[in-house]
């Protein structure tokens, strides 16, 4: 099945270890530039792996709200409800 050309995606970007992050973005390439760009890495030195394409209600969602308008995508993700809009279940550890 096809996808639109103009769909979002969830990436992993990871670096060195201290400063991986989930970014969204439109390809990997470009989900790497945003860390290059924010953190000072080379390409070479991140890697992008795709954990989902971004459903059309959560962009809906996510580009009303406030956070888009200061970072519009491509860019770094923030907040638990976005996560919970992918489906994602969170759960704490005790001590």
């Amino acid at each position: 099945m096809n996808e639109p050309p103009n769909h979002w995606n969830l990436y992993w970007v990871a670096s060195d270890g201290f400063e991986d992050c989930f970014v969204v973005a439109r390809n990997s390439r470009s989900a790497c530039s945003v860390e290059c760009q924010m953190n000072g890495f080379d390409l070479n030195e991140v890697q992008a792996t795709k954990i989902m394409r971004i459903p059309q209600s959560v962009e809906r969602v996510y580009k009303n709200g406030k956070r888009y308008k200061e970072h519009p995508w491509p860019w770094y993700v923030y907040g638990k409800s976005f996560f919970e809009g992918l489906g994602a279940q969170f759960r704490f550890i005790g001590k």
